[in-house]
């Protein structure tokens, strides 16, 4: 069903579909994804690299024919390369003489006394070089030499904005790397004691900020709780990062609900979580591909999803049994008549503790429905044995004198 635009809380789930690990024989976990300028999608997993063209899976091993466990990729748009942080190691993909694309550590490049390192858990490429995030070294290969910048509190996250790059770390809260300084920002400091997951460019004056329970905006010097229901459910499942969809929607990832979608208000528009497709509930990664389809990296499988999409599905993980044999909206509402019933759709809601509630068809009442017409305050029914009206919920039987099926129902022109 297409749901018009302020009937977004009407909206089923999307098309969805589940990569299980026995596609491609490699671990369940996966920690990211990216798209190369090729359409190729490489995913960070626990087994190693796997890249993906749309038919089959391959794991790409490094030069001894070793696997190895993968935390992040990305892919530098400019030069097409694409690079990814492992456990204790980072590089890059390349052809070997065979022509098999293979993993090219930088290990090499790095300063000896910064050798010392654990997951790399972040991997960017910007216009001033690769930077490579670990839990206490920030590392930048600008194609001859790795730069590192240390912090023995820890680093928490980073992000390119605009041009920009942030990093947030525990004990300073969010900075910006200019000039090859880490430059605190004004107010950056109330992240200090705080883990940051999302930055994205709000507007032309403020960011919005995601850290483990909470979205706010920022705007150069105040933080401020972002508006809308978001929040309440960000408490409840835990954001772990965040990406710009088509139509300025916003995917969250989280820890323990799934996918949530927003928009700029802060309103939940969609959660993509089991009764999608999920196997699993803890998002690592999300990216979009060139086709507009939105990848999860979860804890067991990867999966797809068209979204933003024109069409969603309403079936029975909302309530809805039975053949289908007529839709309509009726004051407001939409109702379906099936073999088993008339339903009517209640859109989705969000409580107070942050408990998303999806659309949901209410019980059925009376038995196979197989045509409806709305009549101002009336909704006929045509069943088996007659003719059915509903007004103001209440369902009572039209007196005709006969009691044969009514399969369609057609408006006078005359007398509509």
């Amino acid at each position: 069903a297409a749901a018009p635009e302020g009937n977004f809380r009407e909206s089923g789930l999307p098309f969805l579909r589940y990569i299980s690990p026995k596609e491609h024989g490699e671990s369940t976990q996966n920690f990211d994804i990216a798209e190369d300028n090729r359409g190729l999608i490489y995913v960070a997993n626990a087994y190693g690299i796997l890249e993906y063209d749309g038919v089959s899976w391959r794991e790409i091993r490094g030069a001894r024919n070793t696997s190895f466990t993968t935390r992040s990729v990305a892919v530098d748009s400019s030069s097409g390369r694409v690079y990814v942080g492992l456990e204790g190691d980072f590089g890059y993909l390349e052809s070997d003489a065979a022509g098999r694309t293979t993993f090219r550590s930088l290990r090499d490049f790095i300063p000896e006394d910064s050798l010392e390192f654990k997951d790399v858990w972040r991997t960017h490429a910007t216009d001033k070089g690769i930077y490579f995030l670990s839990q206490n070294h920030l590392f930048r290969w600008d194609g001859q030499r790795i730069k590192v910048w240390e912090n023995d509190k820890g680093y928490d996250y980073a992000f390119p904005v605009n041009n920009r790059y942030l990093v947030s770390a525990f004990g300073s809260g969010l900075m910006e790397m200019r000039d090859s300084t880490l430059v605190p920002l004004p107010g950056g400091d109330f992240l200090a004691d705080k883990t940051a997951r999302l930055v994205l460019p709000l507007d032309s004056r403020r960011m919005l900020i995601g850290v483990n329970s909470a979205l706010y905006t920022y705007d150069g010097s105040h933080f401020q709780p972002f508006s809308g229901e978001v929040n309440a459910f960000l408490a409840e499942h835990f954001l772990t990062g965040g990406i710009f969809l088509p139509g300025r929607q916003i995917a969250l990832a989280t820890d323990r609900g799934g996918c949530a979608v927003i928009d700029t208000l802060g309103r939940i528009r969609q959660v993509i979580g089991k009764s999608a497709g999920l196997r699993d509930l803890k998002i690592h990664s999300l990216t979009t591909d060139r086709q507009g389809g939105l990848w999860l990296a979860t804890n067991n499988g990867l999966a797809r999803a068209e979204l933003p999409a024109p069409l969603t599905i309403l079936n029975e993980h909302h309530g809805l049994e039975g053949s289908v044999n007529q839709i309509l909206r009726h004051q407001g509402a939409i109702y379906a008549a099936t073999s088993t019933g008339v339903y009517k759709l209640l859109p989705a809601s969000i409580t107070a503790d942050g408990v998303y509630n999806a659309p949901r068809f209410e019980q059925p009442i009376i038995g196979e429905v197989w045509a409806m017409l709305s009549m101002q305050n009336r909704l006929l029914l045509g069943t088996n044995s007659g003719i059915y009206q509903i007004v103001a919920g209440e369902l009572s039987r039209i007196e005709t004198g006969w009691r044969e099926a009514v399969y369609s129902f057609h408006r006078s022109a005359a007398d509509p």
